[in-house]
């Protein structure tokens, strides 16, 4: 309560080292993906006026197959994100 914006990471480990997105949002619905297979993490933090910064919360989702090159890169989109696949 009283959050004026929020932190909002999507980390690959749980301890949060490995960040693979940031961002800073006013909203309180935000938009977040995985960057590939595996379980993922988002943590958010709430943010005060004066700078103050409250404790994450934490919660994991699975990650998502993304499409792979020969040499086993991720085939990126021109936004710079990930081609994830589907089952259908």
């Amino acid at each position: 309560a009283g959050a004026q914006e929020y932190l909002v990471q999507v980390t690959l480990d749980e301890e949060g080292s490995q960040i693979y997105s940031r961002q800073n949002t006013t909203d309180t619905t935000v938009s977040f993906h995985a960057g590939g297979t595996g379980t993922h993490y988002v943590r958010v933090r709430g943010i005060a006026a004066d700078g103050l910064m409250g404790r994450d919360a934490v919660a994991s989702f699975p990650g998502q197959l993304v499409l792979q090159s020969s040499n086993g890169a991720p085939v990126m989109s021109s936004f710079d994100l990930p081609i994830t696949l589907q089952d259908y």
